[in-house]
Protein backbone atom coordinates (compact mmCIF):
# COMPACT_ATOMS: atom_id res chain seq x y z
CA UNK A 1 0.00 0.00 0.00
CA UNK A 2 2.82 2.42 0.89
CA UNK A 3 4.52 1.66 -2.40
CA UNK A 4 1.27 2.32 -4.27
CA UNK A 5 0.78 5.67 -2.52
CA UNK A 6 4.34 6.67 -3.35
CA UNK A 7 3.80 5.69 -6.99
CA UNK A 8 0.66 7.79 -7.18
CA UNK A 9 2.41 10.79 -5.64
CA UNK A 10 5.16 10.27 -8.19
CA UNK A 11 2.65 10.37 -11.03
CA UNK A 12 1.14 13.60 -9.73
CA UNK A 13 4.62 15.11 -9.48
CA UNK A 14 5.36 13.96 -13.02
CA UNK A 15 2.19 15.63 -14.30
CA UNK A 16 3.06 18.85 -12.50
CA UNK A 17 6.57 18.94 -13.93
CA UNK A 18 5.29 18.21 -17.44
CA UNK A 19 2.76 21.02 -17.17
CA UNK A 20 5.44 23.46 -16.06
CA UNK A 21 7.77 22.36 -18.84
CA UNK A 22 5.00 22.88 -21.39
CA UNK A 23 4.18 26.31 -19.98
CA UNK A 24 0.65 25.18 -19.23
CA UNK A 25 -1.72 26.83 -16.76
CA UNK A 26 -3.87 24.14 -15.18
CA UNK A 27 -6.53 26.36 -13.63
CA UNK A 28 -9.37 28.13 -15.40
CA UNK A 29 -8.71 31.47 -17.07
CA UNK A 30 -5.62 30.32 -18.97
CA UNK A 31 -7.20 30.99 -22.36
CA UNK A 32 -8.18 34.52 -21.47
CA UNK A 33 -4.69 35.23 -20.17
CA UNK A 34 -3.16 33.87 -23.36
CA UNK A 35 -5.46 35.95 -25.52
CA UNK A 36 -4.55 39.08 -23.61
CA UNK A 37 -0.86 38.32 -24.11
CA UNK A 38 -1.47 37.85 -27.83
CA UNK A 39 -2.92 41.33 -28.08
CA UNK A 40 -6.55 40.28 -28.39
CA UNK A 41 -9.41 40.65 -25.99
CA UNK A 42 -9.69 37.98 -23.28
CA UNK A 43 -12.29 35.41 -24.23
CA UNK A 44 -15.52 35.72 -22.31
CA UNK A 45 -19.08 34.55 -22.91
CA UNK A 46 -20.70 37.27 -24.99
CA UNK A 47 -24.26 38.11 -23.90
CA UNK A 48 -26.17 39.39 -26.87
CA UNK A 49 -27.63 42.28 -24.88
CA UNK A 50 -24.12 43.59 -24.36
CA UNK A 51 -23.16 43.48 -28.04
CA UNK A 52 -26.31 44.29 -30.02
CA UNK A 53 -28.93 46.89 -29.23
CA UNK A 54 -32.49 45.87 -30.13
CA UNK A 55 -33.34 46.85 -33.68
CA UNK A 56 -36.29 46.50 -36.01
CA UNK A 57 -33.91 45.91 -38.91
CA UNK A 58 -34.39 42.32 -40.10
CA UNK A 59 -30.74 42.01 -41.13
CA UNK A 60 -29.54 42.97 -37.68
CA UNK A 61 -31.90 40.46 -36.11
CA UNK A 62 -30.71 37.70 -38.46
CA UNK A 63 -27.08 38.51 -37.74
CA UNK A 64 -27.68 38.52 -34.01
CA UNK A 65 -29.51 35.19 -34.26
CA UNK A 66 -26.68 33.65 -36.29
CA UNK A 67 -24.09 34.75 -33.74
CA UNK A 68 -26.17 33.42 -30.87
CA UNK A 69 -26.62 30.09 -32.65
CA UNK A 70 -22.89 29.73 -33.32
CA UNK A 71 -21.92 30.47 -29.72
CA UNK A 72 -24.53 28.01 -28.45
CA UNK A 73 -23.51 25.26 -30.88
CA UNK A 74 -19.81 25.58 -30.07
CA UNK A 75 -20.51 25.62 -26.34
CA UNK A 76 -22.57 22.44 -26.66
CA UNK A 77 -19.98 20.60 -28.77
CA UNK A 78 -17.04 21.38 -26.50
CA UNK A 79 -19.11 20.70 -23.37
CA UNK A 80 -19.89 17.29 -24.84
CA UNK A 81 -16.19 16.82 -25.57
CA UNK A 82 -15.15 17.32 -21.98
CA UNK A 83 -18.15 15.51 -20.49
CA UNK A 84 -17.70 12.37 -22.59
CA UNK A 85 -13.97 12.46 -21.99
CA UNK A 86 -14.60 12.42 -18.24
CA UNK A 87 -17.06 9.55 -18.63
CA UNK A 88 -14.64 7.58 -20.78
CA UNK A 89 -11.78 8.04 -18.32
CA UNK A 90 -14.00 6.91 -15.45
CA UNK A 91 -15.13 3.87 -17.44
CA UNK A 92 -11.54 3.00 -18.35
CA UNK A 93 -10.54 2.82 -14.71
CA UNK A 94 -13.66 1.60 -12.95
CA UNK A 95 -16.46 0.51 -15.30
CA UNK A 96 -15.17 -1.56 -18.23
CA UNK A 97 -18.68 -2.62 -19.24
CA UNK A 98 -19.45 1.00 -20.11
CA UNK A 99 -16.15 1.75 -21.85
CA UNK A 100 -16.98 0.84 -25.45
CA UNK A 101 -20.30 2.69 -25.61
CA UNK A 102 -18.87 5.71 -23.83
CA UNK A 103 -15.81 5.82 -26.04
CA UNK A 104 -17.94 5.50 -29.18
CA UNK A 105 -19.97 8.53 -28.09
CA UNK A 106 -16.79 10.48 -27.45
CA UNK A 107 -15.47 9.61 -30.91
CA UNK A 108 -18.73 10.76 -32.48
CA UNK A 109 -18.21 14.14 -30.85
CA UNK A 110 -14.94 14.61 -32.74
CA UNK A 111 -16.82 14.17 -36.03
CA UNK A 112 -19.45 16.64 -34.83
CA UNK A 113 -16.81 19.27 -34.02
CA UNK A 114 -15.21 18.81 -37.42
CA UNK A 115 -18.58 19.12 -39.13
CA UNK A 116 -19.22 22.40 -37.30
CA UNK A 117 -16.46 24.21 -39.19
CA UNK A 118 -17.37 22.82 -42.63
CA UNK A 119 -19.72 25.72 -43.52
CA UNK A 120 -16.84 28.16 -43.07
CA UNK A 121 -13.67 26.29 -44.04
CA UNK A 122 -14.92 23.52 -46.32
CA UNK A 123 -15.22 19.75 -46.18
CA UNK A 124 -11.51 19.01 -46.46
CA UNK A 125 -10.68 21.24 -43.50
CA UNK A 126 -13.51 19.72 -41.47
CA UNK A 127 -12.21 16.23 -42.17
CA UNK A 128 -8.68 17.27 -41.22
CA UNK A 129 -9.84 18.69 -37.90
CA UNK A 130 -11.82 15.51 -37.23
CA UNK A 131 -8.72 13.40 -37.90
CA UNK A 132 -6.64 15.52 -35.53
CA UNK A 133 -9.28 15.27 -32.82
CA UNK A 134 -9.58 11.51 -33.25
CA UNK A 135 -5.81 11.32 -32.78
CA UNK A 136 -6.26 13.48 -29.67
CA UNK A 137 -8.57 10.81 -28.25
CA UNK A 138 -6.33 7.96 -29.38
CA UNK A 139 -3.29 9.58 -27.77
CA UNK A 140 -5.05 9.66 -24.41
CA UNK A 141 -4.99 5.85 -24.22
CA UNK A 142 -1.29 5.44 -23.39
CA UNK A 143 -1.60 8.22 -20.79
CA UNK A 144 -4.43 6.42 -19.01
CA UNK A 145 -2.59 3.11 -19.21
CA UNK A 146 0.55 4.66 -17.72
CA UNK A 147 -1.52 6.11 -14.87
CA UNK A 148 -3.11 2.72 -14.29
CA UNK A 149 0.28 0.98 -14.32
CA UNK A 150 1.93 3.60 -12.10
CA UNK A 151 4.66 4.00 -14.74
CA UNK A 152 6.06 7.54 -14.53
CA UNK A 153 8.47 7.05 -17.45
CA UNK A 154 5.69 5.82 -19.73
CA UNK A 155 3.48 8.68 -18.55
CA UNK A 156 6.12 11.25 -19.46
CA UNK A 157 6.51 9.74 -22.93
CA UNK A 158 2.75 9.49 -23.52
CA UNK A 159 2.14 13.05 -22.36
CA UNK A 160 4.79 14.32 -24.79
CA UNK A 161 2.95 12.62 -27.66
CA UNK A 162 -0.36 14.05 -26.46
CA UNK A 163 1.07 17.57 -26.21
CA UNK A 164 2.48 17.20 -29.74
CA UNK A 165 -1.03 16.53 -30.99
CA UNK A 166 -2.19 19.73 -29.28
CA UNK A 167 0.44 21.60 -31.29
CA UNK A 168 -0.79 19.94 -34.48
CA UNK A 169 -4.36 21.06 -33.77
CA UNK A 170 -3.14 24.57 -32.93
CA UNK A 171 -1.15 24.67 -36.19
CA UNK A 172 -4.27 23.69 -38.12
CA UNK A 173 -6.44 26.31 -36.41
CA UNK A 174 -3.90 29.11 -36.77
CA UNK A 175 -3.44 28.30 -40.46
CA UNK A 176 -7.19 28.37 -41.04
CA UNK A 177 -7.66 31.64 -39.15
CA UNK A 178 -4.25 33.23 -38.47
CA UNK A 179 -5.55 36.59 -37.32
CA UNK A 180 -8.20 35.48 -34.86
CA UNK A 181 -6.98 31.99 -33.88
CA UNK A 182 -3.28 32.73 -33.35
CA UNK A 183 -1.00 29.88 -32.39
CA UNK A 184 0.15 31.88 -29.36
CA UNK A 185 -3.34 31.38 -27.92
CA UNK A 186 -4.52 28.09 -29.38
CA UNK A 187 -1.47 25.98 -28.51
CA UNK A 188 -1.32 26.79 -24.77
CA UNK A 189 -5.12 26.53 -24.57
CA UNK A 190 -5.12 23.03 -26.03
CA UNK A 191 -2.17 21.95 -23.89
CA UNK A 192 -4.02 23.21 -20.84
CA UNK A 193 -6.98 21.04 -21.82
CA UNK A 194 -4.69 18.00 -21.99
CA UNK A 195 -3.09 18.71 -18.63
CA UNK A 196 -6.45 19.27 -16.96
CA UNK A 197 -7.70 15.97 -18.38
CA UNK A 198 -4.67 14.12 -17.04
CA UNK A 199 -5.12 15.76 -13.64
CA UNK A 200 -8.75 14.75 -13.17
CA UNK A 201 -7.88 11.41 -14.75
CA UNK A 202 -5.41 10.86 -11.92
CA UNK A 203 -8.13 11.82 -9.44
CA UNK A 204 -10.52 9.31 -10.99
CA UNK A 205 -7.91 6.57 -10.94
CA UNK A 206 -7.45 7.21 -7.23
CA UNK A 207 -11.25 7.29 -6.78
CA UNK A 208 -10.89 10.75 -5.24
CA UNK A 209 -14.20 11.94 -6.63
CA UNK A 210 -14.38 15.15 -4.64
CA UNK A 211 -11.12 16.34 -6.16
CA UNK A 212 -12.04 14.91 -9.57
CA UNK A 213 -15.20 17.01 -9.65
CA UNK A 214 -13.31 20.14 -8.60
CA UNK A 215 -10.66 19.58 -11.26
CA UNK A 216 -13.29 18.72 -13.85
CA UNK A 217 -15.10 21.99 -13.12
CA UNK A 218 -11.90 23.85 -14.05
CA UNK A 219 -11.57 21.80 -17.24
CA UNK A 220 -15.21 22.43 -18.13
CA UNK A 221 -14.82 26.19 -17.65
CA UNK A 222 -11.72 26.16 -19.81
CA UNK A 223 -13.60 24.35 -22.59
CA UNK A 224 -16.35 26.98 -22.46
CA UNK A 225 -13.71 29.67 -22.93
CA UNK A 226 -12.20 27.76 -25.86
CA UNK A 227 -15.62 27.37 -27.48
CA UNK A 228 -16.30 31.10 -27.20
CA UNK A 229 -12.83 31.89 -28.54
CA UNK A 230 -13.46 29.75 -31.62
CA UNK A 231 -16.89 31.28 -32.19
CA UNK A 232 -15.54 34.79 -31.83
CA UNK A 233 -12.80 34.01 -34.35
CA UNK A 234 -15.23 32.64 -36.93
CA UNK A 235 -17.49 35.68 -36.61
CA UNK A 236 -14.52 38.04 -36.95
CA UNK A 237 -13.16 36.19 -39.99
CA UNK A 238 -16.51 35.90 -41.75
CA UNK A 239 -18.45 39.01 -40.67
CA UNK A 240 -20.68 38.89 -43.72
CA UNK A 241 -22.13 35.60 -42.53
CA UNK A 242 -23.33 37.24 -39.31
CA UNK A 243 -24.65 40.63 -40.37
CA UNK A 244 -27.84 39.57 -42.13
Amino acid sequence: MLRTCRARRGLVATLASLALAAGVVTGSGALGAGAAHAGTDPVRPVPIAATDMPSADAGVVRGRTARTALYAAMRQLWAQHVHWTYSTVEAFFHNPDALQATQDRLLRNQHDIGDAIAPYYGRAAADRLTDLLLTHIEDSGPVLQALKDGDAAALKKAMAVWYANAKDIADFLSTANPEFWPRSVTEPALKTHITQTAVYGTDLFRADYTKAITDFDAAEAHMAELADFLSKGIIAQFPGRFTG
